[in-house]
């Protein structure tokens, strides 16, 4: 249960959920995320390191600089149906956002049952 609350601790934030909905459509450096989101770098990798903590994205370092990704296989076992309902939360609250740095690339695996039940409200 430890690990369910961490999860939702780090999904209590309105910029962490925009950080994971950015890197839905796959890797990018603090830098990126940074300029993309107009935060400052500082409060990028502090979200960023509560997210990592959560076990929601992965990182890994090139040279100097920290890439961040969605942790598939974590959110899979523990957030089944979470890219869902953070791109439904961010599609109808701000319908303009598009990906600017890549073209969306689903890295979740979604079931028919999830849309079902996410359709029916029950989720």
């Amino acid at each position: 249960m430890r690990n369910l609350i961490i999860i939702f601790e780090a999904l209590a934030g309105e910029t962490r959920l925009r950080i994971l909905y950015y890197l839905m459509a796959g890797e990018a450096c603090v830098s990126e995320i940074q300029k993309d989101m107009d935060i400052s770098q500082t409060i990028a990798s502090h979200h960023l390191r509560i997210l990592y903590n959560a076990g929601l994205i992965n990182a890994r370092r090139e040279n100097n600089r920290m890439f961040y990704s969605l942790d598939s296989w974590s959110i899979n076992q523990n957030c089944k149906g979470l890219e869902l309902m953070v791109r439904k939360a961010f599609e109808s609250d701000y319908p303009a956002v598009i990906h600017s740095h890549c073209i969306y690339t689903p890295v979740i695996r979604i079931t028919r049952k999830t849309v079902s039940l996410l359709k029916q409200g029950n989720m």
